[in-house]
């Protein structure tokens, strides 16, 4: 659905196709991940350019900011990149000569930067004598700058061509003229006439125009057709001595069209040898191979100009809009890379104003919002500014498996939940069909039909916007060989994805073990416990003791192991309800069911040990007498710890398993530093009993 961006008294607003002037910043890109769209518009009032902007479809159209400035003769073209940041490349004609300015504008406040000038050449008082026509991309490192790339065309003794200018901005934000951001060649040129040379500039990007590796492709000409490529070097670019010479003698052309699609650069203009068709150059990624590509003849005679716009990958599909010169009015083909063919120019049914007919330009690709996007001028009282977005029909992409885990067991007496992604680059788009395919071992396919949940032999087409499928418990038999399941998506207008990869399930049958030891309602009398079981098939095994009714204290995590018994490394609390839960995993890796059992703990700790502790000056050591009282149950061995006096923490171990009242001379003590001590005494059920600190 069209909707207007605004409207201007201005006479030539989208003058030039081959401009900029409409961008979208990508979807989930940015803090806001918006997917916001801007048009550059030069508004009623003179010498004012205001930023519209839209971040609903574009539905709805707001101003952004307005910047005022005199004395611009060219207003340029504008990008936006990942990070919501908006850049414009101008030239205004002042002091004789023409001067090339950019600015950095916040796409989300509207605020801008002051403007910086990258060049200025005398032009003898004739604007445009130097520089007409100009295209911006940046690139932001990760070394933390951003690296801005001008290409404007260029106009000197009889030659004409293109020039690169530079700037960058640093981590801190400021921009900074660093002409130096091109090395090597920075201009190329031809012989011919003076006149506007508008240059197109793109990233050798994926097909987003952002993300990948950041060589520069230019195309420009006005009388002959040249390109380059500009490879990146870490820091900026560089360029070569030569360029590749497209097409020569094609007219007066006033601007190209050129877009780097993710594995092509496409160049388009009227064709000057079959002047009712548009040619299209399509230039490899090694810059080394040319095809040409012709349109079927414009419906209405000669082509007076063209825009052109891609499909993201992996379709290398691209779109024209042209005008004849029978009628002002605005005509579309699309062309289909797989068949290397043409559909039919049909009309837009919009009216182009300006001399030239020629007030309208396409967003660079449909990628994000899956739409052509067609801006335009009509004339009117003012000149209305509409923005026509076109959905594009794209199949969903291949599902993948989110459930289960391809080669997991899968229990046959429970319900088996299969699960998988939707995908379409139409944001808007939604899954409205799917199909699931099963096949058993070698055996045959069967489709799943939900209407009766049921397998048929041939492929069935379910309504279903939810992208999982549950089958119910006894889906397969434990016997059975692996099951194999592959799924496909349509979306609402039936667009088909292609069949996922298979993802395996094992037919399996839970077997559980039965606990030995300890028995239901058992009283321990130690303060560790040894867990034991039976079970007919065991490949691991998982124990977990939780106080009953609370926290789990202990998880031993997946064993990978056959033993049948394990002591559970926590010290047990005395007159304490424990329960421990069991599970083991079958041959096949699937996990049993909970089983659990509960048992208490009783004993009697043994007698608090005392200690003597006095200075041994001559060994230069602190002797340590621990006594241990008599009493049931006797010590088995004991921990002596030293600490600091005033210190509160649990102190150092300096004796371990210690037998029952041994002297320990503690040679580490230092000089002058008072120490105290404490004795953990273990009896031979496991219970334990602490000593006071002594010093």
């Amino acid at each position: 659905m069209s909707s207007t961006i605004a409207t201007t008294t201005n006479a030539n607003p989208f003058e030039y196709p081959g401009m900029t002037l409409l961008c979208r910043e990508p979807a989930n890109s940015g803090p806001s991940g918006s997917g916001r769209y801007v048009c550059l518009v030069k508004a009623s009032t003179a010498d004012n350019y205001v930023m519209y902007k839209s971040t609903d479809g574009p539905t709805n159209w707001s101003s952004m900011t307005t910047i005022v400035r005199t004395n611009v003769v060219d207003v340029g073209a504008i990008f936006m990149d990942k990070y919501e940041w908006l850049f414009w490349v101008y030239r205004t004609n002042e002091s004789s000569q023409d001067r090339i300015y950019i600015r950095r504008i916040n796409a989300i406040t509207g605020v801008s930067s002051s403007e910086v000038l990258l060049d200025s050449p005398g032009n003898g008082g004739v604007a445009g004598a130097v520089y007409q026509g100009m295209d911006i991309k940046t690139h932001y490192h990760t070394n933390g700058w951003h690296y801005i790339a001008v290409a404007v065309g260029y106009a000197s003794s009889g030659n004409q061509g293109v020039k690169m200018l530079g700037a960058q901005i640093d981590p801190s934000g400021n921009i900074i003229a660093a002409n130096y951001t091109f090395s090597g060649t920075t201009k190329w040129l031809f012989s011919g006439t003076a006149g506007r040379v508008t240059p197109s500039l793109d990233l050798e990007a994926d097909s987003n125009g952002y993300d990948g590796w950041p060589n520069l492709w230019v195309a420009y000409g006005r009388t002959h057709l040249h390109m380059g490529k500009i490879p990146w070097t870490g820091g900026g670019w560089t360029g070569s001595s030569g360029d590749v010479t497209l097409a020569s003698n094609i007219g007066n052309v006033d601007y190209v069209t050129a877009r780097w699609d993710g594995s092509y650069f496409y160049v388009a203009i009227p064709d000057p040898v079959n002047t009712s068709k548009v040619v299209v150059y399509r230039r490899n990624r090694g810059n080394s191979s040319t095809k040409v590509i012709r349109t079927p003849d414009h419906t209405n005679g000669v082509v007076k100009n063209c825009v052109l716009s891609y499909k993201p990958q992996p379709s290398n599909d691209f779109r024209i809009w042209a005008v004849g010169t029978t009628n002002a009015t605005l005509y579309a083909i699309d062309y289909a890379f797989g068949t290397d063919s043409f559909g039919a120019w049909t009309s837009t049914a919009h009216t182009m104003m300006g001399t030239n007919v020629d007030n309208y330009g396409a967003k660079r690709s449909t990628d994000g919002d899956s739409r052509w996007g067609l801006y335009y001028a009509t004339s009117g009282a003012p000149n209305t500014l509409t923005y026509e977005p076109v959905a594009v029909a794209t199949n969903p992409a291949t599902p993948t498996w989110t459930n289960p885990v391809s080669g997991a067991p899968g229990d046959v007496n429970a319900a088996l939940v299969l699960s998988w992604t939707f995908f379409d680059i139409d944001p808007a788009d939604t899954q409205g069909y799917y199909a699931v395919s099963r096949q058993i071992g070698a055996g045959a396919l069967n489709y799943w039909r939900s209407s009766d949940s049921t397998w048929q032999t041939t492929e069935q087409q379910n309504a279903s916007a939810t992208s999982s499928l549950t089958l119910a418990s006894g889906w397969a038999a434990g016997t059975d060989a692996n099951y194999t399941f592959k799924v496909k998506v349509w979306d609402v207008g039936s667009m088909a994805s292609g069949y996922s990869s298979g993802m395996v399930v094992v037919p399996s049958v839970k077997v559980n073990p039965t606990i030995t030891s300890p028995t239901a309602a058992q009283v321990i009398g130690t303060s560790s416990v040894t867990c034991t079981w039976t079970v007919a098939e065991e490949t691991k095994f998982r124990i977990r003791l939780n106080i009953t009714a609370g926290a789990l204290v202990y998880d031993s995590g997946w064993v990978t192991s056959t033993a049948l018994t394990y002591t559970i490394p926590y010290s047990l609390v005395n007159a304490t309800s424990y329960t421990i839960t069991l599970d083991t995993a079958n041959l096949e890796g699937l996990p049993s069911s909970d089983v659990t059992v509960q048992f208490s703990t009783s004993f009697t700790p043994p007698s608090t040990p005392t200690l003597a502790v006095a200075a041994n000056s001559a060994a230069g050591a602190v002797t340590v007498a621990i006594t241990n009282p008599a009493g049931a149950p006797s010590v088995q061995s004991q921990d002596l710890f030293r600490r600091v006096v005033g210190d509160t923490s649990a102190g150092i171990r300096i004796g371990a398993t210690l037998s029952p009242g041994v002297t320990v001379q503690d040679w580490k003590a230092v000089h002058g530093v008072n120490y105290e001590y404490q004795v953990l005494a273990t009896s031979t059920t496991g219970s334990t009993a602490t000593s006071t600190w002594t010093s």
